[in-house]
């Protein structure tokens, strides 16, 4: 356990990646606020009278972090971590030298994986909490429904579900493209296209009305709203399929 956490320090020490991590945060954060402003401006007046999600504050929130000029900044970014955490070392020539020391192909397939993971739910996640605490922080009692209520839950899990489909997918490239532009010529446009045109697509179709069907009426089942195709397929077994075989692709090959 402690080589893998040794190995897990090396790959979220980079430089390089921190930087990005940092900058992501940045912009993502402005992105996200600049999101609110405008939600809060097209709604209207916001009252925080209903709890959670099911209130116009909760609207509004739950329509800026799934806002398309929000995740097309997130996606460059989570797209930039997963092609450096995965292509990097093989093109700097280093990567060999992770792979001389003890461990499996599949111990550094999983750390490299989990700190995809990480960096790309810190580029979303962190500026989403930080600005809502900041945003209702006269309405603690509405935080802290709206942060234990179902609708929040789903939404969070649809959130990670399309970072989990932006991740798989530049994993996939970054293995198969033995060259990082390539990998981000390739990635990024495929990921925000769903964006631009009535595609009904991954991450697009994950996001696209969530805000609104989670936001209104007052019957609602996570379950129910999680079982949707468009969750289940995209938001799970395609990210699970690309991961899958990614896995494979990198057992079977050589590091180069």
């Amino acid at each position: 356990m402690g080589r893998k956490i040794t190995l897990l320090s090396w790959e979220l020490n980079d430089p390089i990646r921190v930087l990005i991590t940092a900058l992501g945060l940045l912009v993502t954060g402005y992105i996200f606020q600049h999101s609110l402003l405008i939600s809060t401006g097209e709604v209207g007046t916001v009252a925080t009278l209903v709890k959670g999600i099911n209130s116009m504050s909760g609207f509004v929130i739950a329509r800026a972090i799934t806002s398309e000029d929000f995740w097309i900044i997130a996606t460059f970014f989570i797209a930039m971590l997963v092609t450096l955490t995965f292509r990097a070392g093989i093109e700097g020539r280093y990567e060999l030298t992770t792979y001389s020391l003890p461990y499996s192909k599949s111990e550094i397939f999983a750390v490299k994986l989990l700190v995809s993971f990480l960096l790309s739910l810190l580029v979303v996640f962190v500026p989403f909490f930080v600005l809502v605490s900041i945003n209702f922080a006269e309405t603690p009692k509405f935080v802290l429904s709206l942060f234990t209520g179902e609708r929040f839950v789903a939404l969070l899990i649809v959130v990670f579900m399309a970072i989990f489909y932006i991740l798989s997918l530049t994993l996939f490239l970054s293995v198969t493209l033995r060259n990082m532009f390539a990998v981000l010529v390739f990635a990024f446009p495929l990921l925000v296209i769903p964006y631009f045109v009535t595609a009904n697509l991954p991450p697009g179709n994950l996001l696209r009305e969530t805000a609104v069907s989670i936001s209104t009426g007052e019957y609602f089942t996570l379950s129910q709203f999680l079982l949707q195709p468009r969750f289940i397929v995209g938001g799970l077994v395609v990210p699970l399929v690309l991961t899958l075989l990614s896995f494979v692709i990198i057992l079977r090959r050589d590091v180069r």
